[in-house]
C-alpha cells in the first residue's frame, strides 16, 4: 500500500470524510433541551440513536465495500490485497459493534479503534 494509487487516496479521503462527519454530528447523543411544560411530559433529550447508528453503519458500509473491492484488485500485490482484506474485515467487525451495541461508549471506542487501525496499518505502510 505504499504506492500512491488513485483508489488508495480515494479510500483515505472517504475515511477522513466519514471521521469528520461523525464528529461534526456529535457522534451519538447530542442533548437538545426543550422548555419544560407542567401539563405534559416532555422528553428532555431528543435524540434518535437508531438513526445515528444507522447512518454510521451506512458510512462504514461504503468504506467496507471500497476496501473489499480494493482487496480483490489483481493490479495490487498480494501483501497489499491482504492489508485491504484485513481492513475490510476490521470495518465489518466495527459495523457489527455499532449495530449490536447500545452503549455510546462502546460505539465511540470501536470507531476510535478503527481510526487508530487505519492510521497504523493503512496510512503508514
Amino acid at each position: 500500500m505504499s504506492d500512491e494509487t488513485t483508489p488508495f487516496t480515494e479510500w483515505l479521503d472517504k475515511f477522513n470524510g466519514f471521521v469528520s462527519d461523525s464528529y461534526q454530528k456529535g457522534l451519538l447523543f447530542m442533548p437538545k433541551i426543550t422548555p419544560r411544560k407542567v401539563k405534559k411530559k416532555i422528553r428532555w433529550y431528543k435524540f434518535t440513536p437508531q438513526a445515528i447508528r444507522r447512518e454510521l453503519a451506512r458510512g462504514l458500509g461504503d468504506l467496507y465495500e471500497s476496501a473489499l473491492i480494493l482487496s480483490k484488485k489483481e493490479e495490487l500485490t498480494i501483501t497489499q490485497r491482504e492489508r485491504w482484506s484485513r481492513l475490510s474485515a476490521y470495518i465489518a467487525q466495527t459495523i457489527n459493534v455499532i449495530i449490536n451495541a447500545y452503549d455510546e461508549v462502546a460505539i465511540e471506542k470501536a470507531i476510535h479503534d478503527l481510526k487508530e487501525y487505519v492510521q497504523k496499518h493503512v496510512e503508514t505502510p
